[in-house]
């Protein structure tokens, strides 16, 4: 069923600006505030030192609990927390500690001074509510569950069939690319050039992004640069769905602006952010959406299903945080190792494409050449500047063989999908393909990693002609793509291809 999605669609000059973190623990001072004094407080209003200095811990204890348990009275080992999480008691901990003034300090009891949000009563009740939390009494939790692989799948192909059309373009590129990098929304929307390069140890194989906003990059080393491959399956192939959104939004958008996923021209990260959530939350509640299992999802979820998706297909944990972009600064090789690791982060880029990652190649015979698709399938991201030339034609690949397979008739604008047809049937068809025929082939690839560095081959496949464009892989620094490859991979792929034909 078409998913109607007649939900109001802001505009980014609609939206509110999203309040900044120090506004957010305001709110919490001004119900604490307002709790102790009896009185309301507006937005911005400003409390003296002396009124800060006024707070202890039994002021802030009696607070807590009674929005926790309704009764300053209660004990917390023998009374469930029946209003709030301590993960939320945790928050507001922080938001008050903030404001205090000696807030480095802990609290002193005998000469009563310090950051009363440092006390040992705080801890020990934080201690005693996770206690109730694992034994199931009081408030359930209202954390996020990971999406299922069918829910995502369901998601991504409603959101193709949006009743706007840059909404139904943005949406799956957004939540792909978001799911591929492990990454949080905002980390997403903070996606911008020149973070987009080419993948130049194998540069017909995939591109290579950075997210050098994400919240954890707190140097410029902690943001690596990260691959990103096709998937065989078009709902969670990252290059394909990019590629529409950023030839789309070149053409209508042809402004100059640094984020690549400014949806209706949107200039800052905080609005890009609010559409999603927006018309996520809008989806996630709709009749045709059928969750595949209990308890609540939201734009984190993603994230949540990208990690999952990692340990499930066998990566570690330090494999899934390094994909994340997860420090533990705990370790003293985290000083000493570069936080690039191309086979790591290839491992698991590969493991979160379904049915395997891909690379887009044309066809023997086509004539669809790098200068083609520059001119005919990706000319909007070609002028704009913002994207290196192999990385485009590798987009512009991509966008060709979604063109002709059939997730383009509601995944790619109309003007430009026919754009790309009608060019390839000017080339008269050399090849002599079949009417229909799609001029781009998926070749499957296999990462692996050999001697400590990444090693990527086609997979050998029944009935595939070979390799265009000098599809064969290489190691890294030996200029992938061109032919050629690691012997001892060849030699081992030889021996499985010769197992599974015996098998037939």
């Amino acid at each position: 069923a078409s998913y109607f999605f007649s939900c109001p669609y802001k505009t980014t000059q609609d939206q509110k600006m999203p309040k900044t973190k120090t506004q957010l623990y305001h709110d919490v001072l001004r119900m604490l505030m307002g709790w102790h004094h009896g009185e309301s407080y507006e937005e911005g209003h400003e409390f003296s030192r002396e009124e800060l200095l006024d707070l202890n811990p039994t002021i802030l204890m009696d607070f807590l609990k009674v929005k926790v348990y309704g009764d300053p009275n209660a004990d917390p080992d023998v009374d469930p927390p029946i209003n709030y999480r301590s993960n939320t008691v945790k928050y507001w901990k922080k938001a008050l500690s903030h404001f205090m003034p000696n807030k480095l300090m802990a609290w002193n009891t005998v000469a009563n001074i310090g950051n009363p949000t440092r006390c040992s009563e705080i801890n020990d009740l934080l201690r005693s509510m996770r206690r109730m939390e694992v034994a199931r009494r009081g408030r359930p939790s209202q954390a996020r569950r990971p999406l299922l692989t069918g829910e995502f799948t369901q998601i991504i192909e409603l959101f193709s069939e949006h009743s706007n059309r840059e909404m139904a373009i943005f949406l799956p590129a957004y939540c792909v690319f978001q799911y591929n990098l492990i990454a949080r929304v905002d980390d997403t929307a903070k996606f911008r050039a020149p973070d987009l390069q080419p993948f130049h140890a194998f540069p017909n194989y995939g591109i290579t992004v950075r997210l050098c906003w994400a919240k954890n990059c707190l140097e410029e080393r902690d943001a690596p640069t990260q691959i990103v491959f096709g998937a065989n399956a078009w709902q969670f192939c990252t290059l394909s769905l990019l590629a529409s959104w950023l030839e789309y939004h070149s053409t209508i958008n042809p402004e100059e602006n640094p984020f690549f996923f400014a949806i209706n021209g949107a200039r800052t990260p905080e609005q890009i952010k609010g559409t999603v959530s927006n018309q996520f939350r809008n989806f996630l509640g709709h009749p045709d959406f059928l969750p595949g299992a209990e308890g609540d999802c939201g734009t984190h979820s993603v994230r949540k299903m990208g990690v999952q998706a990692s340990r499930a297909s066998g990566c570690n944990k330090d494999e899934t945080d390094h994909r994340g972009r997860w420090k533990s600064g705990d370790r003293q090789q985290d000083s000493y190792a570069d936080t690039t690791i191309p086979y790591v982060d290839a491992k698991v880029a590969a493991a979160l494409c379904k049915g395997g990652p891909v690379a887009f190649i044309p066809k023997e015979g086509t004539h669809v050449t790098d200068q083609w698709v520059l001119e005919f399938a990706v000319p909007a991201i070609v002028a704009s500047g913002a994207v290196p030339r192999q990385a485009c034609i590798v987009l512009g690949r991509a966008l060709v063989w979604k063109c002709f397979h059939e997730s383009g008739g509601t995944g790619v604008a109309p003007a430009i999908r026919n754009r790309i047809i009608g060019a390839y049937a000017n080339l008269g068809n050399p090849a002599g393909l079949a009417e229909g025929a799609n001029p781009i082939r998926k070749a499957s690839l296999g990462v692996m990693g050999v001697d400590y560095e990444l090693v990527i081959e086609e997979v050998f496949q029944f009935g595939d002609v070979g390799a265009a464009n000098g599809g064969g892989g290489n190691t890294v620094g030996g200029g992938g793509g061109g032919g050629g490859g690691d012997e001892r991979v060849r030699h081992g792929m030889a021996r499985q291809e010769d197992a599974v034909e015996s098998l037939l």
